[in-house]
């Protein structure tokens, strides 16, 4: 599905799959519930909410500084 150049505003993605999606300069401000698989959609320049910065980085098994409930090292 090719949602190039398009935007999500204050969209609720709970429960939403992106599978095989072209999001390649998609906009997703004030969005919430939004993960997207870099290894299984094309998001280069893609803008996500924070939330989903973090969610990405923990999947991958990182700790983001600030945002762990560990002590920041």
């Amino acid at each position: 599905m090719d949602f190039t150049d398009a935007v999500f505003e204050e969209c609720r993605f709970a429960g939403t799959r992106f599978d095989g999606c072209d999001l390649r300069n998609a906009r997703f401000p004030r969005s919430s519930d939004l993960f997207v698989d870099p290894a299984k959609n094309k998001v280069k320049g893609a803008r996500v909410p924070l939330d989903t910065a973090i969610l990405l980085a923990t999947s991958f098994g990182m700790r983001v500084l600030g945002f762990d409930e560990s002590k920041d090292e």
